[in-house]
């Protein structure tokens, strides 16, 4: 037994062989399943000390670079708190790189 040794198992692979790896193990693990991916840009993130622009990379990435992914992001999350005008240069962003935007009356007005 490892368990003495390894803190958590984060498994890489399907549903099946997650829960196998949760049936047979003392040790924590990390398990996924089919849902919604979220991303949650805090409004630090829009600061001098965080520009924008890695924040848009970090979101391109996390939805264009292997969209098929289990663990591709579907939601964006955008605290109230984060300027306007970041926001929309955010949004253009993320359009001009070929994401779809959705999203409810308050988001999309």
């Amino acid at each position: 037994k490892l368990d003495k040794v390894i803190d958590l198992v984060i498994p890489r692979g399907g549903n099946a062989l997650v829960k196998k790896i949760q049936t047979s193990t003392n040790i924590p693990v990390l398990g996924h399943a089919d849902g919604v991916c979220h991303v949650y840009v805090h409004p630090t993130a829009a600061t001098a000390g965080a520009p924008i622009e890695r924040t848009t990379k970090l979101l391109i990435d996390s939805k264009l670079n292997y969209p098929a992914a289990c663990n591709a992001v579907e939601t964006l999350l955008l605290d109230a708190a984060i300027p306007q005008d970041v926001v929309k240069t955010l949004l253009a962003d993320l359009t001009a790189a070929g994401v779809a935007l959705r999203g409810g009356p308050k988001a999309v007005a």
